[in-house]
C-alpha cells in the first residue's frame, strides 16, 4: 500500500509540473484537472467546466479517483458536500454525462446510492466518497480536460 501511495504521489508531482496543462491544472497521465471553489449547480459547474475546455471530472479508474479526492484534501474540501463530478443518474442507470457510459468503476460511500429524499440524480464527494444529491445544491467542483 505504501509503495501504491508513492507511485501515486510521484505521479501527482510529476504530472503538475508537465507543460501539458494550462496553469493551475495537474496532469495525471493524459487529463488535466482544476478544482473550483465557487459554489454551483451540478448543470452551472458543468456549464463552467466547459467554457475551460472541459467537463465535470470523471473518476473512472482508482487511481483517476486517487488524484481527485488528493485535490480535495488540497483544497480543504474532504468534508460533507464536497465537490460535483460527473455523473448523473438517467432512467435509474448512472452513467458518465459526457460520454453516457455506465460506471465501470465505483466510489460509492456506505449505503449510496440512495436517492433519501427522491431526486438525487447527481454525482458529488461526501467524505471523500462518492454520493447522490439533487442537482440543484451549490457545491464546489472538479473539472477535467485532455493534456496538449
Amino acid at each position: 500500500m505504501k509503495i501504491l501511495v508513492a507511485v501515486f504521489l510521484v505521479l501527482v508531482v510529476v504530472g503538475t509540473a508537465a507543460a501539458g496543462c494550462p496553469d493551475g491544472w495537474t496532469q495525471f497521465l493524459d487529463l488535466c484537472y482544476i478544482y473550483q471553489s465557487a459554489k454551483a449547480s451540478w448543470a452551472s459547474a458543468q456549464s463552467s467546466c466547459q467554457a475551460l475546455g472541459g467537463i465535470l471530472a470523471e473518476p473512472d479508474t482508482a487511481c483517476e479517483n486517487e488524484v481527485l479526492i488528493h485535490m480535495c484534501k488540497e483544497n480543504g474540501d474532504a468534508g460533507s458536500f464536497g465537490p460535483w463530478l460527473g455523473g448523473q443518474k438517467v432512467g435509474g442507470a448512472w452513467q458518465w454525462s459526457s460520454s453516457g457510459a455506465a460506471f465501470d468503476y465505483l466510489r460509492w460511500g456506505p449505503h449510496e446510492p440512495n436517492n433519501s429524499g427522491g431526486n438525487e440524480d447527481c454525482l458529488h464527494y461526501n467524505w471523500l466518497s462518492w454520493n447522490d444529491l439533487r442537482c440543484h445544491y451549490q457545491a464546489s467542483y472538479l473539472c477535467q480536460r485532455a493534456a496538449e
